[in-house]
């Protein structure tokens, strides 16, 4: 997860998991949930994707807006 996302979401309170794409089981993972779209990081939060960091969508996404 890059460095932007893990402290956006510890400023807004949110815990996190880090599964680093390093290991080949977290690469597969990443791969089926992205369905072949390109980025770093792939954020799963009940139930919905989010591809790359974007602040806005993950707002949104987090109910922050």
């Amino acid at each position: 997860m890059c460095n932007g996302t893990k402290e956006f979401l510890s400023q807004n309170g949110f815990f996190y998991i880090d599964h680093p794409l390093e290991d080949a089981a977290n690469r597969q993972e990443a791969r089926r949930l992205s369905r072949g779209e390109r980025g770093i990081p792939v954020i799963r939060f009940n139930g919905s994707v989010l591809i790359g960091f974007d602040r806005r969508r993950l707002k949104t996404l987090l109910g922050l807006d």
